[in-house]
């Protein structure tokens, strides 16, 4: 979904249906800080982090198809996907995207089959990004091997200051979806 918006758009900042992008307390700031800090980066990264090491949040079957410097990963912070920027450059599509794409193509790469989601946040190894995987976030694990690898591991190309924007996540509610039925050509539609 994201490379078919850029096809048609120079850059796109993806945002869960969970965020909520608030202005900064300084009223007008938020938009010229974000303007800088997207030049400062590499043209593709995230906010927030997620206070587990990109190590301790990825399947070890995953880096048999994304090659890179696992020890590196162990003091690298993890950056949740929620909120993603991506500028429509060449170095982009060919550093990571094109690689994101053939990941998610391949089940094993994006999804081991005996990965587990959830990360146990209350987990000792959490304090100060420990040895041990703890769990696998997917599409999330992968961008944030690709970002580090495109940027050799300096998250500061990659990783917005959140003195440029607020985030304020709300919890999502499934809805019952109904579906409309037409009865006759004359009536009016009903929902079953």
């Amino acid at each position: 979904m994201l490379q078919e918006a850029l096809l048609d758009h120079q850059a796109v900042v993806w945002f869960d249906a969970s965020v909520r992008w608030l202005p900064c307390a300084s009223s007008g700031s938020h938009q010229i800080s974000l303007e800088r800090a997207l030049l400062q980066t590499a043209g593709l990264g995230m906010v927030q982090g997620t206070s587990v090491s990109i190590y301790t949040s990825t399947h070890p079957q995953t880096y048999q198809y994304l090659e890179t410097d696992v020890d590196r990963l162990r003091s690298l912070e993890e950056l949740a996907a929620g909120i993603l920027y991506i500028v429509n450059t060449r170095e982009v599509y060919h550093n990571a995207l094109k690689w994101w794409i053939l990941c998610s193509l391949t089940e094993d790469c994006v999804s081991p089959s005996d990965a587990q989601r959830i990360c146990p946040f209350n987990h000792p190894a959490v304090e100060g990004f420990g040895d041990e995987v703890l769990c696998h976030r997917y599409d999330q694990s992968v961008i944030n091997i690709l970002l580090a690898n495109y940027n050799q591991c300096n998250d500061t190309k990659y990783s917005l200051p959140d003195t440029c924007l607020v985030i304020n996540r709300h919890v999502t509610h499934l809805y019952e979806v109904k579906q409309c039925v037409s009865l006759d050509p004359g009536q009016n539609s009903s929902f079953t």
